[in-house]
């Protein structure tokens, strides 16, 4: 049985890309991106997000060659006040904030047609599904300004080479399995993944080599997996066995 922090603090992560399937030929570069998504998360001072070999120069440089950092966060964090767009939300609204961005790049074919038409499956039912975040609705919910998420969207949309990601404080809130399937969604209807041709930004050095591949790999089990555990009855998941904190 192998146990595992992640079901502490972001076992959405595995959880989503078990449900939505993954990319074979990872991220694409940081050192190449005009547009930069952060939800919940604040690696200058937590690592995550960011390159991690001194996230806060690098970021520094990337500003400095014309990076668009978006930040998804209810708190002034240290990446926030660096942010071109701080979408300062209520606290658990970031999945609305995701399907509202989802949506206005739907709207306004803005979406990589010719990414989604060789690797996906469900985008129809994706567009259905965040057909009512409009961006008057998720400024309501979340309380941010309908032209703030607009702008986000577009400025993301519109990058040559982008990537969004999330972190642990997003994931302590509620919804945090669909905030992660929606960045998954959001990544996936933009190809914001290395394709051919591009530089592989994490080669495994210390782990199992690996051949990264310009392909999609299909949604797998996520749960109920293997011996169940003998108190509880729980299964092993995407995201490892379930773990909790000690209490006095």
């Amino acid at each position: 049985m192998f146990f595992t922090s992640n079901t502490i603090d972001q076992p959405g992560k595995q959880i989503s890309m078990a449900l939505h399937g993954k990319w074979l030929g990872g991220e694409p570069d940081f050192e190449q991106a005009d547009a930069w998504l952060l939800v919940g998360n604040n690696p200058i001072i937590s690592i995550g997000g960011l390159p991690g070999q001194n996230p806060a120069q690098k970021l520094k440089e990337a500003q400095a060659r014309g990076l668009q950092l978006i930040v998804v966060d209810p708190r002034v964090s240290d990446c926030a006040r660096k942010a071109a767009i701080h979408l300062q939300c209520r606290p658990g609204e970031d999945h609305a904030i995701l399907a509202g961005m989802i949506h206005i790049i739907i709207a306004e074919d803005l979406y990589d047609r010719e990414f989604v038409a060789d690797n996906v499956n469900g985008f129809n039912e994706l567009r259905d599904a965040v057909a009512g975040f409009n961006p008057e609705y998720v400024a309501d919910r979340a309380g941010i300004p309908a032209a703030q998420l607009i702008e986000a969207a577009r400025v993301f949309a519109r990058a040559k080479v982008r990537h969004a990601n999330s972190g642990t404080g997003a994931s302590f809130a509620m919804y945090c399995n669909l905030k992660d399937y929606l960045v998954a969604c959001l990544n996936t209807v933009r190809r914001l993944y290395a394709v051919m041709g591009e530089r592989v930004t994490r080669p495994n050095a210390m782990l199992p080599a690996y051949t990264p591949k310009a392909q999609a790999f299909p949604p797998f089990k996520a749960w109920g997996l293997g011996e169940k555990l003998r108190v509880w009855g729980l299964t092993d998941t995407a995201a490892g066995m379930p773990t909790r904190r000690a209490r006095r």
